[in-house]
């Protein structure tokens, strides 16, 4: 096991199956797990234990039965309505690399919080309410008052994004505050980056002169998918990325958007070798 999946498994076992803990897996009932789980209602949590499940019933190891299972399928499906194909939309890599080399011009904080965005998919919704003590040296800390699943996690952070944050932090203005990871002007700032990098997007403070918008409309979730594709795309496995992303839905949703699509290998390979300006000065003086 890879550690993020080791600490997603170990987590939501010791948080929930203590009764259970001096049992074997083998001899756990479904009418065990049923009267736990009624007690639950996390669907991330349900995904991670399901996972751990068929983890622990494959061969060699067999230490479950699969038939156990069948207490965690869902009762009711949300009905979705298949003529409504939603469109996945990624960052090609010289839009990724002029959207950061905006942001590292304008303002290292927007340009912190879009290299976490693009290198490590965290939600928007979630990046708004991340705060310095939530990134450590290995990982960003998605806990629970802040997660979109109300379900921690742990999201590695990838040499790229620790350069990335690392050159934000040496560069930052020290009158930027240090309460939250985006800026107190977040939608004005994060509006005019996309605006000047050439994203039809509304924005206040643009200079004049500045050329038309040629990228067309934003989508608001360009950043994460962007994400997932390039790690599906440079080797990452679907259960790991399953729990870095926080998704609730199992890992049939990240195949059918990510594995999939047809974004090239070589894309992905570029996106992560995006560096920052002072990265990239260094290793031409050296």
């Amino acid at each position: 096991l890879k550690s993020t999946t080791f600490k997603c498994y170990k987590m939501v076992l010791e948080r929930h199956f203590l009764p259970l803990h001096g049992e074997n897996l083998a001899s756990i009932t479904s009418e065990q797990l049923g009267a736990i789980l009624s007690k639950y209602k996390s669907p991330a949590d349900m995904t991670v234990l399901s996972s751990f499940w068929n983890w622990a019933c494959e061969p060699p190891r067999q230490y479950a039965k699969i038939d156990t299972l069948d207490v965690l399928k869902p009762k009711k499906r949300r009905k979705v309505d298949r003529k409504k194909k939603s469109k996945i939309v990624t960052l090609l890599p010289e839009e990724a690399e002029v959207l950061l080399s905006t942001a590292w011009r304008e303002n290292k904080s927007v340009c912190k919080s879009l290299a976490i965005a693009i290198f490590a998919g965290v939600r928007m919704e979630e990046l708004k309410q991340l705060e310095p003590r939530h990134i450590t040296k290995d990982h960003i800390v998605i806990d629970e008052e802040i997660a979109k699943t109300s379900s921690a996690r742990h999201t590695p952070i990838c040499a790229t994004l620790r350069a990335w944050i690392d050159a934000c932090d040496q560069e930052r203005e020290p009158s930027e505050g240090t309460d939250r990871i985006v800026t107190s002007a977040w939608e004005v700032e994060y509006n005019r980056v996309r605006r000047l990098a050439g994203w039809d997007v509304t924005a206040s403070r643009i200079p004049e002169g500045t050329p038309l918008p040629t990228r067309g409309t934003w989508d608001r979730n360009c950043m994460r998918h962007t994400c997932a594709t390039v790690a599906i795309r440079t080797g990452k496995e679907i259960r790991d990325l399953e729990f870095e992303f926080g998704h609730n839905e199992g890992s049939a949703m990240l195949k059918k958007h990510y594995v999939n699509n047809r974004y090239l290998k070589e894309d992905a390979e570029k996106i992560m070798a995006i560096m920052p300006p002072a990265t990239r000065s260094k290793a031409r003086t050296a």
